[in-house]
């Protein structure tokens, strides 16, 4: 079954009217861990960020349609979108501190999570403090390879169709990245899959059923290694 399904001829960037995505064409199957590979600066984030619509339109145009649950997303209204990323898609950003308010307290962001039981078990796996502890705790208390792992969790027990994260080993140590590997190993089953963006081939060709390189704008085709 396909989670998704992508056919994107070029984003531009309006202002210097150039392609900074030339060719993206692929679909994602349950069950699966992905990966798109590519050097910083490449495009990655862009691409990524067209997946679920969230690129900027004043900034960005796009060439293509994205299919997901038989709909194109650039076709849909804002309201449809806004569930459609509550429901079938997890996003979790390279900063995921950003993606806190650092005036609220943790629990404010767990009382939204769909299954807290799956949470509590999570955050025992990948070494992080308990529930009830964490729930008092403002982000900015939280080291960067916990707050990493912590909105990863958070994102899990949503359950979504599609995981999807923006270079979750960036900066962090080879404990975190290997509780990060262990966590999306034991994500993926029969009707969801992972999306990862990174800069590192060998966490990609570690961690992927499938991965894929951006060069120059063109994603290669899905295959099981990353070619040089």
């Amino acid at each position: 079954m396909d989670i998704l399904q992508v056919n994107i001829d070029n984003i531009t960037l309006l202002k210097r009217d150039n392609h900074i995505i030339k060719k993206a064409k692929f679909n994602l199957e349950s069950n699966k861990i992905y990966s798109i590979y590519g050097s910083n600066g490449s495009g990655k984030t862009t691409l990524l960020l067209s997946f679920t619509n969230l690129l900027n339109k004043n900034l960005f145009s796009i060439n293509g349609e994205v299919i997901v649950d038989s709909k194109n997303i650039f076709s849909l209204s804002e309201e449809m979108l806004q569930k459609l990323r509550k429901n079938y898609f997890q996003y979790v950003f390279q900063n995921p501190s950003a993606s806190f308010d650092a005036l609220k307290c943790l629990n404010y962001y767990f009382d939204f999570v769909q299954d807290k039981n799956l949470l509590i078990e999570l955050l025992t796996e990948s070494m992080m403090p308990k529930l009830k502890e964490l729930s008092k705790k403002h982000i900015y208390e939280l080291s960067e390879g916990q707050a990493q792992r912590l909105m990863i969790c958070i994102a899990m027990a949503n359950n979504p169709k599609l995981l999807i994260l923006d270079e979750p080993t960036a900066s962090l140590d080879i404990l975190n990245i290997n509780i990060i590997k262990s966590l999306l190993k034991k994500f993926v089953n029969q009707s969801n899959s992972v999306l990862v963006v990174t800069h590192d081939k060998s966490f990609a060709n570690d961690i992927s059923t499938e991965s894929a390189k951006l060069f120059d704008g063109v994603l290669s085709p899905f295959s099981s290694i990353i070619e040089t």
